[in-house]
C-alpha cells in the first residue's frame, strides 16, 4: 500500500542514470548480464538505492486514469541492517509484484506491460514510454509474450545506457526472471485477468491475491 508517511522521495531524477537501470533491473535477473549491459556493477546501485531515509517512488500513469507506483521500501530490520523491497503498487491500494528477501509476482502479463508503455500522455510522473515499460518490467512474468518482446526491450534497454549485452539482457529479463517462473494468463468474458503463478497477488487462489476485477480493470491495455 501507498504509506505516506514513509520517506517517499520523488525518484524521477535516477531515470538517466545507467547505473539506476543496473540496479534496478538486477532485481529480475543475474548480475553479470546486468554488468556486461550497463558496464556498471549492480550491487554498487543496489546499495546507493538502499537508504532507510528515502525511499525512491515512481508514478506510471495508467489507461484508466490511475496510477501505478514503482516504490522502493528500504527498512531496517532487527539488526539494523538495510531490507528493502520493490513493490508495484496499483491506484494506491493494491500491490501486485513485489520483491525482497522473498518475492511474489509475477503482477504483469505482456499485455498489460505494453499497456504501462503506451499509456496516454499525463503531466505527471514518468512521461517516456520506455522509461515506464522498463520501470515495469520485472514484475513481468508471462509465459507466451510475442516474438516481438525482446526485440523491444532491448530497444528501451538501450536508451537507458545499455551497450553490447543488451539483447542477451533483454531476453533474460522477459523470458527467465530470476524470481518466479513465467506464469500463463488468461482473461474472463468480463474482463478478469489472473494467471497461475502459486504466490503471485494476480492468482484467485493465492494467499496474496488481491482484488482481481480492480487490478485487471486498471491495468487493462
Amino acid at each position: 500500500m501507498l504509506d505516506e508517511s514513509a520517506p517517499l522521495v520523488d525518484g524521477t531524477p535516477l531515470l538517466d542514470r545507467p547505473w539506476f537501470w543496473a540496479a534496478h533491473l538486477s532485481m529480475a535477473t543475474e548480475d553479470g548480464l546486468v554488468e556486461e549491459a550497463f558496464g556498471l556493477p549492480a550491487a554498487t546501485g543496489r546499495s546507493r538505492l538502499a537508504d532507510p531515509a528515502r525511499w525512491p517512488y515512481f508514478e506510471v500513469p495508467l489507461n484508466g486514469g490511475g496510477v501505478a507506483f514503482v516504490i522502493y521500501e528500504n527498512m531496517l530490520d532487527t539488526g539494523q541492517i538495510p531490507e528493502y523491497s520493490r513493490v508495484l503498487v496499483i491506484d494506491g491500494q493494491a500491490a501486485v509484484a513485489w520483491i525482497a528477501g522473498c518475492a511474489c509476482g509475477p503482477g504483469l502479463s505482456w499485455p498489460e506491460l505494453e499497456g504501462l508503455r503506451r499509456a496516454p500522455e499525463a503531466d505527471f510522473g514518468v512521461l517516456d514510454p520506455d522509461q515506464r515499460m522498463l520501470l515495469a518490467l520485472p514484475m513481468l512474468g508471462d509465459l507466451h509474450v510475442p516474438g516481438h518482446a525482446v526485440e523491444m526491450v532491448t530497444a528501451a534497454l538501450q536508451g537507458a545506457g545499455a551497450g553490447p549485452g543488451a539483447d542477451a539482457l533483454a531476453a533474460a529479463l522477459v523470458g527467465d526472471h530470476a524470481r518466479w517462473k513465467p506464469s500463463t494468463w488468461q482473461t474472463t468474458p468480463d474482463g478478469i485477468t489472473t494467471c497461475d503463478g502459486e504466490h503471485s497477488p494476480r492468482n484467485p487462489f493465492s494467499a496474496n491475491a488481491v482484488d482481481q476485477r480492480a487490478v485487471s480493470g486498471a491495468l487493462r491495455p
